[in-house]
């Protein structure tokens, strides 16, 4: 029996949304087992809002009547898209010449306490794995779904399937690829700028760091997993070998092909900032909680970044305070490996979006960031002056 070399394929929603890309992904996975690897895939629901099975569809159809429905008939709708992209997938791995098993709903390959809890690979789990693995056939795992402490299927948030996949690399101590629709990680979003560079490697410190000002290239909780058991990591395109390194380096540290120093840029759009006195601002912000994205002191007041459900919170109990809001925001946070001296960091961006006549809201500093509150409408262009790139082309967001 051949010796087993696990690794951890996960592909996301958009790279099975068609039957090209699905060609794609069926020829990576061939290319792993070329190499001598035993790969273990976990996919999403297939494609994006509007596709038949992408997870966004069946929540749209489930809330159609108006009524809200239970927190369990909502898992059970959602884990429906991961189950039928794991039996597609098996079936083409399976057509190609590459034996393909099922795992998914009853066996659901992630335990958790609650939908809170970091979810985890029995260890009767991982080795029925190895046993298939060992078999030479290759397990395909529904992603974003885990099983609680009743039996029941329960859901892991956006982005969840990389956190299905990083559980089960962790278990086997295997390498996760997160296989995607761009390059890795990037310097910006591309459809924001589409001249963002692709780093080549980021410590798990700073894809943690990225990932809590906005950026959504692997889920957050994911990152914390993988930062946690040391996985290691590559964040690539479907049909790439290239991608981004994930290492468990200490620091906020990355890197692209040039060597030289870079920074990163996460914008998160669509927020309304609300001018709070002081004193109110105090007893709002708590009853806020996560609604809040950020919050600035200035003169007498708190400027308080809300997101479109913040929004509807405060009107709720203090619908005087939106007076005075600003709609259609965005934050702009500019990452450095270096954590000193950003003040200086700030100013000198403020002194830059001013030259180019970009008009900001506010700016304040925070640990690696330079962060500016400015129109939404202005997102595309400020992102090209903050990482200096004037001369691309922009697009707002």
């Amino acid at each position: 029996m051949k010796p087993v070399l696990p690794l951890v394929m996960k592909f996301g929603g958009t790279v099975l949304a068609d039957e090209v890309s699905r060609a794609l992904v069926v020829q990576d996975v061939a290319r792993a087992v070329h190499r001598g690897m035993s790969p273990v895939v976990v996919v999403s629901a297939m494609g994006r809002r509007g596709d038949a099975y992408a997870t966004d569809t069946l929540l749209d159809l489930l809330l159609a009547n108006g009524v809200r429905p239970t927190r369990h008939t909502r898992d059970l709708m959602l884990s429906c898209g991961e189950a039928i992209a794991t039996a597609l997938t098996a079936h083409l791995l399976t057509a190609s010449g590459m034996p393909a098993v099922t795992l998914a709903a009853g066996k659901a390959v992630l335990c958790a306490a609650d939908r809170r809890s970091e979810p985890f690979v029995s260890a009767a789990t991982a080795q029925r794995l190895r046993t298939i693995l060992a078999a030479g056939t290759i397990p395909v795992v529904a992603g974003f779904q885990a099983v609680d402490g009743t039996g029941e299927i329960i859901t892991l948030g956006r982005g969840g399937s990389d956190l299905t996949a990083v559980a089960v690399g962790a278990a086997l101590g295997a390498r996760v690829e997160i296989v995607k629709d761009v390059d890795g990680v990037l310097t910006c979003d591309p459809g924001l700028l589409p001249a963002g560079r692709r780093l080549t490697r980021v410590s798990y410190p700073a894809l943690s760091l990225l990932a809590a000002l906005g950026n959504q290239v692997v889920q957050g909780r994911a990152v914390s997993a993988g930062w946690r058991h040391r996985v290691p990591m590559l964040v690539r395109r479907v049909g790439a070998q290239c991608g981004t390194e994930v290492t468990a380096t200490e620091g906020v540290q990355f890197s692209d092909e040039s060597g030289a120093g870079v920074q990163a840029l996460v914008c998160t759009t669509g927020l309304t900032i609300a001018p709070l006195p002081t004193s109110r601002a105090l007893s709002a912000l708590p009853r806020l909680g996560s609604e809040v994205d950020s919050a600035v002191a200035a003169s007498e007041v708190v400027l308080v970044c809300l997101t479109r459900a913040g929004v509807e919170r405060l009107g709720e109990f203090c619908s005087d305070l939106l007076t005075g809001a600003t709609a259609n925001c965005a934050r702009l946070s500019v990452v450095s490996q270096d954590d000193g001296d950003c003040a200086r960091r700030v100013h000198e961006g403020l002194r830059a979006l001013q030259v180019a006549s970009i008009p900001v809201l506010a700016g304040f500093a925070g640990g690696h960031t330079a962060n500016y509150l400015i129109p939404g409408e202005q997102v595309g262009a400020a992102a090209a002056v903050l990482l200096g790139e004037r001369g691309a082309r922009v697009t707002a967001a």
